[in-house]
């Protein structure tokens, strides 16, 4: 299969083994926002805090 823009890329592949998915509940554990070191830093610290 090709992730490419005729076959919608990573939308189409994800279609294409749609009963395959899960959703799995992960909490604010992927929030990802950060702009400034400062909250790189408190996520990254939050993520690994929660993998250990």
């Amino acid at each position: 299969m090709r992730a490419d823009d005729a076959s919608e890329g990573l939308r189409g592949i994800l279609r294409a083994h749609e009963s395959r998915h899960a959703e799995v509940d992960a909490g604010d554990l992927l929030d990802l926002t950060f702009n400034t070191p400062e909250e790189y830093q408190a996520a990254r610290d939050r993520f690994f805090a929660a993998v250990r």
